[in-house]
């Protein structure tokens, strides 16, 4: 627990911002960032390189770039339908050298700079591609009728937990096409919007949204179980990865009891570090004193299951007396991925092949052999539930 973690940022629900990358530094030994054209613009003005080289050189940080990335491909019919499909996107211009001179030359404007730079930074950056066969995963997660219907139902409630449906309630099917696929539904997507708060397009919720949430959801947990990390993504993600993980203990027969299950931790006497940093107040490198001293502290957290008042005993003695202990409060969410019985059939009932026995796809299987190897699904939950703490007392 607490070894690694991959941020996945999505620039438009989940941004990168180095107020969240230092909150995930104080805890995880390494922090793997998904990074973007836009991060690199971001860490250089809020960063700067010195220090950038300095997380990056201690190995407290880690950059990849994805040189391919998924995509839903969707064409609307004369008839008003609309097809889509699952595609892996790449192109020539998207390379690790690229998109880091892109990032530094959209920030300084420098051509020659941003080159020196990007030289500076590449023997600390590695690509990250996604397999070929993960359209295939995604296609089999819409084939599944019944984890589609569940994923419709967390999303409407996400939105407005006020919208209860059941299983029941939803009509779904996936019809192939020659050029793809329709998704089939009964759902009434203009009355949906309606209901959704902060919808003023009133397109929150529609087929192709859908759709990239289950896409973004597989596509996040094979990022993380191909990384060996938790991770933290966007809210709907992590509340769609969840599902899936509980699809597949379901399919298995081995979610009797508490054998699968995401325990909450919350860490309710926080500090507001990453709304400190991002209001400019203190700096990356004011942190990297806070860094320091944690490094002390970290090897209790390796023994976080035995214990979870080890994370409030870290994070006190870490913070006490520097300037992160007089910020103002804030509150932290861990969800820790438990699933002990589902471990130990794979690794005496025949392996992986059992698992396909009982109906996952090559996709559940793939996840559950990362399981089986140590892999810990967890995740970092990015939201402050101090306001929600304060309700319930």
């Amino acid at each position: 627990m607490f070894k690694t973690i991959c941020i996945k940022p999505n620039e438009g629900a989940f941004p990168t911002d180095i107020g969240l990358l230092a909150e995930n530094l104080l805890y995880y030994e390494k922090v793997i960032l998904i990074a973007s054209t836009d991060t690199f613009s971001i860490l250089l003005n809020k960063c700067g390189v010195d220090t950038l080289l300095e997380l990056l050189k201690k190995g407290n940080l880690k950059l990849l770039i994805r040189e391919n990335l998924l995509g839903t491909m969707s064409q609307t019919l004369s008839n008003g339908n609309i097809i889509n499909d699952v595609a892996l996107i790449s192109s020539e211009k998207i390379t690790t050298e690229n998109v880091v001179f892109n990032g530094l030359f959209n920030a300084t404007g420098r051509r020659g700079y941003s080159k020196r730079t990007t030289n500076k930074l590449l023997d600390f950056i590695e690509p990250v591609k996604y397999d070929t066969g993960i359209c295939d995963f995604v296609r089999n997660d819409l084939d599944d009728e019944t984890y589609v219907k569940q994923t419709i139902i967390d999303t409407l409630q996400f939105y407005n937990p006020k919208l209860i449906l059941s299983a029941d309630d939803i009509h779904y099917e996936k019809i192939k096409t020659d050029k793809g696929f329709f998704f089939g539904t009964n759902l009434n997507y203009a009355e949906i919007n309606k209901l959704i708060p902060n919808n003023p397009d009133g397109k929150k919720i529609n087929s192709t949204g859908l759709i990239l949430n289950i896409q973004e959801t597989r596509g996040d947990m094979h990022l993380a179980a191909a990384l060996g990390s938790e991770i933290s993504t966007t809210p709907i993600q992590i509340q769609l990865m969840k599902l899936k993980f509980k699809d597949i203990y379901q399919k298995s027969q081995q979610s009797s009891g508490n054998l699968y299950q995401f325990n909450d931790f919350i860490l309710d006497k926080g500090h507001a570090i990453r709304e400190v940093i991002n209001s400019g107040e203190k700096s990356i490198k004011d942190f990297l004193i806070i860094l320091e001293k944690a490094e002390k502290f970290k090897n209790w957290l390796s023994k976080v299951e035995d214990d979870q008042n080890i994370i409030k005993e870290y994070h006190k003695a870490v913070t006490q007396e520097t300037w992160v202990d007089k910020l103002p409060g804030k509150s932290f969410r861990w969800a820790f991925f438990t699933g002990a019985g589902l471990v130990l059939d794979l690794a005496g009932a025949g392996g992986a092949g059992t698992a396909i026995g009982v109906g996952l796809s090559a996709g559940d299987t793939f996840l559950l052999d990362k399981v089986a190897k140590g892999w810990k699904p967890s995740v970092f939950v990015d939201n402050d539930l101090k306001k929600l703490i304060e309700k319930k007392k």
